[in-house]
């Protein structure tokens, strides 16, 4: 159910490219705040278009337009933007520093659809302080097909979240070790887009 007020509801922080405001099927202020890494642009823009996809997975409206996201109504969001629409990678001081304005907004939960093979002791003892102190770090496995680590997932106070069908077959680009802890729908999911970045398809028969 749609939770009775702010005080009900669990903050998510999502570490990404950004977020699209104004988004038809996309709660805004003051339900969604945020900040920005420098040279990454506005929090509230999303050239790139995954951080908005990463938002409507997480809590699209149940409205009559759309997706549903799986909490919708039920979180807050703060948005840390460290991706520029061109993507590419952030440094793992960057991370850390993105989970500490998590932690400083009052995220519970800290979404990384992100990653890569460098690991560090900063990095991991960082996620280990936000899991004592009742922050949930959650992170993609990785999209590398096979059974290396990918990090921030593969730290051990970070919840490693894998990719299936629906079949529930594990997807082909998923990573596949002894880190993953879940598995979810990661293979032709629909979410939200930023305007004029959708794509559809039309099929005449």
């Amino acid at each position: 159910g749609v939770a009775g007020g702010d005080q009900d509801r669990v903050k998510v922080c999502i570490i990404d490219s950004g977020f699209s405001r104004g988004h038809a099927d996309l709660f805004a202020a003051p339900q969604v705040t945020g900040t920005n890494d420098p040279g990454t642009g506005n929090w509230f823009e999303d050239g790139l278009g995954h951080g908005t996809h990463v938002a409507g997975t997480i809590a699209a409206l149940s409205n009559a337009v759309g997706v549903v996201g799986v909490a919708p109504g039920t979180s807050t969001l703060h948005i840390v933007k460290v991706f520029n629409d061109f993507g590419g990678w952030t440094y793992s001081s960057d991370l850390v520093g993105a989970l500490d304005v998590c932690r400083q907004e009052g995220a519970r939960v800290v979404s990384m659809s992100l990653g890569g093979t460098d690991s560090g002791v900063t990095e991991a003892n960082a996620f280990a302080d936000a899991l004592a102190a009742g922050v949930l770090p959650i992170a993609a496995a990785g999209n590398g097909g096979d059974t290396s680590t990918s990090y921030p997932a593969g730290h051990a106070a970070v919840v490693s979240v894998a990719a299936v069908d629906s079949a529930m077959a594990v997807a082909d680009f998923s990573q596949r070790n002894a880190d993953v802890e879940l598995a979810a729908p990661g293979v032709d999911v629909l979410s939200t887009m930023p305007p004029g970045t959708g794509r559809t398809a039309d099929v005449t028969v």
